[in-house]
């Protein structure tokens, strides 16, 4: 904590401080969160440099928590509509990933043996994509035009970003199943 306030004391930019932050060694990536947290509420989003921005996963999601945040704090009301519906395309999302695709990856008794088994989970998580958002066209909720578009591109961002996320594990998958069938491999 005392690392991430020094960087914010001595230094006059997001991008400054956070590089101060984390060269400052030892729990560099606690320090970076702690400064990043402190210099985000300072500085704003808008002072984070692009090329950072870019790199996170999962920006409209955080961006509609921040949205949300910010439309409580000026006005205590119902939780809006855009933030209850990409929370549960997300959630929908998140729910399968983790329990079926990322739990197969990983050594478990029931881990892919199979370019063929992982592409069957693949598919229904497009099933359940599909289904998430079907639910979201025919919601009878009080939702404007603008609303539902938003609701639309924040939850195709998501699910892009599940599919970065699934790209990897499938490359992880066929890593290991290629060093599993190498005829160098000695096995006695």
């Amino acid at each position: 904590m005392e690392a991430a306030l020094w960087a914010f004391y001595h230094t006059n930019s997001f991008e400054e401080g956070a590089l101060k932050a984390v060269n400052l060694g030892n729990d560099a990536d606690t320090v970076g969160a702690i400064y990043g947290m402190l210099a985000e509420a300072f500085y704003g989003i808008d002072n984070i440099p692009n090329e950072w921005k870019e790199k996170c996963y999962f920006n409209d999601l955080v961006q509609t928590i921040s949205d949300e945040l910010f439309r409580q704090s000026q006005i205590r009301t119902n939780v809006s509509i855009v933030y209850k519906k990409v929370l549960k395309v997300y959630d929908e999302l998140a729910k399968f990933y983790s329990g079926t695709i990322k739990r197969r990856v990983l050594p478990c008794p029931k881990q892919y043996k199979s370019m063929e088994e992982f592409n069957e989970d693949i598919q229904q998580r497009h099933l359940i994509h599909e289904n998430v958002l079907k639910s979201l066209g025919e919601d009878q909720e009080m939702i404007t035009n603008d609303e539902k578009q938003l609701i639309f591109n924040r939850s195709k961002t998501i699910l892009k970003q599940f599919l970065i996320l699934i790209e990897d594990d499938k490359h992880s998958l066929i890593i290991k199943w290629s060093r599993n069938i190498n005829p160098f491999s000695q096995k006695k």
